[in-house]
């Protein structure tokens, strides 16, 4: 089990190799945002493929970013929970409600998700403003 300072620690040292490995992926023009924009830019956050984001493993260093974007698309309204599990590789509306209630206890005990997941949605909810 690691702590939330190693969570921390982890979770820095993966934004700074992604801030090293180049810039955030842009959102498409027009239009609003979509679950796969969001689905790219957590991979880029987390330097996690956005092809195991949406593959079928739960290993725990694929399900937090998963779980980010379930709670996040929830957050801002980017669709049903039917429309983001079809995003995430076709899963269950249950899948993606289960996810958002893991996120929910994430963010609650892990302050590193908390302000992943924080940064993510005021991020995207700039680009709805506009």
């Amino acid at each position: 089990m690691t702590s939330a300072a190693d969570t921390a620690v982890s979770l820095a040292l993966t934004m700074l190799v992604a801030r090293i490995a180049g810039p955030a992926p842009q959102r498409r023009f027009g239009g609003k945002v979509r679950v796969a924009d969001l689905i790219d830019t957590v991979a880029w956050f987390t330097s996690v493929d956005a092809g195991e984001i949406v593959g079928r493993t739960r290993k725990p260093v694929y399900f937090r970013p998963r779980a980010a974007v379930c709670w996040i698309a929830c957050e801002l309204g980017l669709g049903s929970t039917t429309v983001i599990g079809h995003a995430l590789g076709g899963r269950d509306h249950t899948t993606v409600h289960h996810a958002v209630r893991r996120a929910r206890a994430l963010r609650h005990r892990d302050p590193a998700f908390r302000r992943l997941t924080d940064r993510l949605v005021n991020h995207f909810r700039d680009f709805q403003e506009n």
